[in-house]
């Protein structure tokens, strides 16, 4: 069953999905198509690096017809054979493909090149192709000692001295990815995150485009309004966590305060006068007088 924004009932019925399982992520595209993503196989991975890879599939659920629109590849792991299975370590700045669904359109882009292409349900070419404007950033002898660091210091006990033996001996690109995240906005913007290592400070970069491709703005995240998992490891945000939404004016995404507790805070973000393209998010304040535009936090106890 499928509600509307006021808990209304809008469509209802079996999905017919059993062929595609077992799906991985679902994306909305639009009130018609989900975009999914199916697995390939359950093998256990030789030792060395390689690029997991599952299917993007678009799934109509009037016609209950699902299309093929593209190979996709997960980040690069490196696989290691252990008594007890296998252990598995991120390849440092190592490509990964992301997926953004909204306003119509399916937006694909692994970021070992600049290049993100939108989709229509049921079109094989795309309809859009954007470049990061980001340029990515060169993986120089001290980036690599302090990624060595941060592998290394990431757990405790045996486990750590598996991390900092495999950061002795992995190998490292010449230059980061061209972008991290992909985010699709409430009015369908593409938005881009500039990547960033996981010791990376101060504001965080995304560049926005519109539904058709036009660049729009870069916006400006301030620390203290990023998602929890955003730095300090070595794995990213994944696509249940982190960004919750974006809209028109505002952000929502989760954060943790000093006893663990999760929460879903909201931003506001702030828009520059007309012909100035960038833009700054702040915590919304309360609307009493202060801050006429402003929306009110909202702290969700989980």
């Amino acid at each position: 069953a499928v509600f509307g924004q006021r808990g209304e009932r809008v469509r209802e019925g079996r999905m017919g999905l059993r062929p595609l399982l077992p799906v991985l992520r679902s994306h909305p595209i639009d009130a018609t198509h989900l975009a999914l993503q199916k697995v390939h196989g359950s093998a256990i991975p030789e030792t060395g690096a390689q690029r997991d890879s599952s299917t993007l599939f678009v799934y109509d659920l009037v016609e209950r017809r699902a299309d093929t629109l593209a190979i996709l590849f997960g980040r690069r792991v490196s696989y290691e054979r252990i008594d007890r299975g296998v252990a598995m370590y991120p390849v440092p700045f190592g490509p990964e493909t992301f997926v953004a669904t909204g306003g119509g359109l399916v937006w694909v882009g692994d970021n070992e090149t600049p290049t993100i292409r939108g989709y229509r349900p049921g079109a094989r070419d795309p309809e859009v192709v954007v470049s990061s404007p980001f340029q990515p950033r060169a993986v120089t002898r001290a980036v690599r000692s302090r990624m060595r660091d941060v592998y290394s210091t990431r757990f405790s006990g045996d486990t750590q001295k598996r991390w900092a033996r495999y950061a002795r001996s992995m190998d490292f690109p010449d230059e980061m990815p061209w972008f991290g995240q992909l985010k699709v906005d409430r009015l369908g913007n593409l938005w881009v995150q500039e990547y960033e290592p996981p010791w990376e400070e101060g504001d965080q970069r995304w560049a926005v485009f519109s539904p058709k491709g036009q660049y729009l703005a870069e916006v400006s995240v301030p620390p203290n309004a990023l998602p929890d998992c955003s730095r300090g490891g070595v794995y990213q945000c994944n696509p249940r966590s982190g960004i919750f939404e974006i809209g028109a004016d505002y952000i929502l995404l989760e954060q943790s305060d000093e006893w663990g507790v999760r929460y879903v805070r909201k931003y506001a973000i702030e828009k520059p006068p007309q012909g100035n393209a960038d833009r700054r998010l702040s915590e919304a304040a309360p609307n009493n007088g202060h801050a006429a535009n402003s929306l009110s936090l909202m702290a969700l106890r989980r």
